[in-house]
């Protein structure tokens, strides 16, 4: 049984999501390996192949385990993974510990990837970010917005 909300399906979401990386034609895909990150990479090479690469930063913030974790399920999926060193521990701001810490920890990272991407010819970078995460409190989306992170869970390119 397919469940419909308001007459579209989970497949209707899917192929929407395939379509827009298909026209998005190369990403860079922003992945610690979590969920909503690993359903962006494994949709986004199974659209794009060679043209979809997942890049973790990696830093004191990110655990040994988590690494590994990450570099298995790319391996498994088949898509390049690019590891880069993100600095987001250096920021008095995010040592800081206040409740807008991850806008501090996101523009170093998400200035990284958009560096990476515009070096290696990759026209977005993209992260999973989903229906679900709406209304949550996440000031890391405001770094990644205006650094021009599109989130293709949301809206059309």
């Amino acid at each position: 049984m397919i469940n419909r909300h308001n007459g579209v399906t989970v497949m209707d979401k899917l192929e929407q999501l395939k379509q827009i990386l298909r026209n998005m034609e190369s990403v860079v895909v922003a992945y610690s390996g979590g969920t909503d990150s690993t359903l962006m990479l494994k949709v986004a090479h199974d659209c794009l192949g060679e043209r979809a690469v997942a890049l973790t930063a990696v830093s004191a913030s990110l655990a040994a385990h988590e690494r590994a974790e990450a570099e298995d399920i790319a391996r498994q999926i088949g898509a390049q993974h690019v590891m880069i060193e993100s600095h987001e521990t250096d920021d008095p701001n995010y040592l800081a510990n206040a409740p807008n810490r991850c806008y501090f920890c996101k523009t170093d990272v998400y200035s990284r990837l958009v560096e990476y991407a515009q070096r290696e010819g990759y026209r977005y970078v993209v992260d999973g970010t989903n229906a679900d995460d709406v209304g949550d409190h996440r000031p890391g989306r405001q770094a990644a917005r205006e650094r021009g992170c599109v989130v293709p869970c949301r809206r059309p390119v």
